[in-house]
């Protein structure tokens, strides 16, 4: 009860994953953030990372800036979980305003690629992880048919391609 009352002020994003592709979804105002997955930081320091970027702003960036897109790796979909949670953090926010109504964020996590025979035990940690360090408070990892807005409700959800973590 007290989590659906939380949600019903917090918000529900649907997190799509590709290798060239991070698509968010809020399930409350229908706001999407559909972008690249890149993270640029300023090169000029090498052993202190300064945050440059998000997203397909950073393609327009020179040379004295380091871009890492943490989905590119040839055997799975997540290449690099702290790269990832910075992004997923900044594209959250894109998205929603945080307050005190909305301090609850629950995500559905879908993985779009790299899922046949289903996600090994390593890759839904490094997967929930990535979510909990961008803070998220709920996370759900989804895999099957991508979902609609209107079937964004986890009770709705088939119960073999959900696993809460």
């Amino acid at each position: 009860m007290l989590t659906r009352f939380s949600y019903a002020y917090g918000s529900t994003l649907y997190v799509q994953i590709w290798n060239d592709r991070l698509r968010i979804l809020d399930g409350k105002t229908g706001n999407t953030f559909d972008e690249s997955p890149l993270v640029a930081w300023h090169a000029d320091k090498p052993w202190r990372k300064r945050f440059a970027g998000f997203g397909d702003d950073v393609k327009t960036l020179d040379e004295s800036h380091l871009i890492k897109n943490p989905f590119d790796h040839p055997r799975s979909l997540i290449a690099d979980i702290e790269t990832g949670a910075i992004l997923l953090r900044c594209a959250m926010t894109s998205l929603i305003q945080r307050n005190f109504f909305t301090s609850r964020i629950q995500v559905i996590l879908h993985p779009m690629e790299c899922v046949e025979g289903g996600l090994t035990s390593v890759e839904q940690k490094a997967f929930k992880t990535m979510a909990h360090d961008a803070g998220v408070s709920d996370v759900f990892l989804y895999w099957g048919e991508p979902l609609e807005a209107h079937q964004l409700n986890v009770d709705g959800l088939s119960t073999p391609h959900l696993q809460h973590g």
